[in-house]
């Protein structure tokens, strides 16, 4: 049997033997076994035959075992936010940065949400709109400086990796405000 990930070659065909005697192997068959199996590259995920065919020796009677092929979809390996300058006091929906997955399959497509978990202590500062992350309200440096969430991607099939992202906020050059002083006589 042998597996791969849905979207990449598939690795060589191996055959296995048993039932030789006296030291016999292989090398007693005067042609050797062929393995073919209907899984391609642009296959879907699930199962697929592996036939076995050939292999003739003149002392021994060859019964053939097929294997079954499994095309399994790529799950997501890595979650990456490409963070882009955030400052405090920007408006609501503020793009803070972009997201981006890998997987095992080159054909995966992703999607993304924030879920709870560890990490999730600013989801409610944050949403997601396609691969964006953007904010749900102006932020302040000085009470913050790095937030924490968590993000979800989901290929097509269904398959997820969360991952802890941090998204710094960047301090601006505030306008300064004097206290109101009031009249005074000395």
């Amino acid at each position: 049997d042998k597996t791969r990930v849905q979207g990449t070659s598939n690795p060589a065909l191996t055959v296995s033997y048993s039932g030789f005697v006296n030291g016999d192997n292989n090398s007693v068959l005067s042609q050797q076994p062929i393995s073919t199996t209907t899984a391609v590259i642009s296959s879907l995920a699930g199962n697929y035959p592996i036939l076995v065919s050939g292999a003739t020796a003149s002392n021994y009677t060859i019964t053939h075992v097929n294997g079954i092929f499994t095309v399994t979809p790529g799950s997501p390996t890595s979650i990456t936010l490409a963070q882009i300058t955030l400052y405090e006091n920007q408006a609501a929906a503020t793009r803070a940065g972009n997201l981006s997955s890998t997987s095992d399959d080159p054909g995966a497509t992703f999607t993304y949400s924030l879920v709870s978990g560890t990490g999730d202590t600013d989801n409610s500062s944050f949403s997601i709109s396609g691969n964006e992350i953007r904010t749900t309200t102006s932020l302040n440096y000085e009470q913050k400086a790095i937030y924490s969430v968590r993000v979800r991607s989901t290929t097509q099939y269904g398959l997820t990796l969360d991952k802890q992202l941090n998204i710094n906020l960047s301090n601006v050059n505030e306008i300064p405000t004097i206290a109101a002083v009031a009249d005074q006589t000395i």
